[in-house]
């Protein structure tokens, strides 16, 4: 049962940091590629992350159900701001790790 909370904690935390910092190149109205649009706004989403993190420690505020409601908060409000793009940056992500494999498969002859 470790186990599973632990996969499960750190894929909350994934989408948590890619739903933040989406939501943040969003916000800022910046146009990247797919693959660069995840890639950073995992990062910035991490960043932010931590820097929350760090301001709700500071305040005594780290309780697993505190932590859970921010992050759902952050979650719904990704999917709300982004419902429009969610399905085709899906679809997409899809494709280009689809195209990723083929192209990479092995050594040319």
């Amino acid at each position: 049962m470790t186990v599973v909370r632990i996969l499960f904690a750190a894929a909350f935390v994934w989408f948590v940091c890619l739903s933040a910092g989406d939501l943040l190149v969003h916000a800022l109205r910046l146009k990247f590629p797919n693959r660069e649009r995840i890639f950073l706004g995992f990062l910035t989403g991490a960043a932010l992350v931590s820097t929350t993190m760090f301001l709700l420690a500071t305040a005594t505020l780290v309780y697993t159900g505190a932590l859970v409601v921010a992050g759902m908060s952050v979650i719904a409000a990704w999917i709300y701001g982004c419902a429009g793009r969610v399905s085709t940056s899906c679809v997409a992500w899809a494709r280009t790790c689809r195209s990723y494999g083929k192209s990479h498969s092995g050594p040319r002859s």
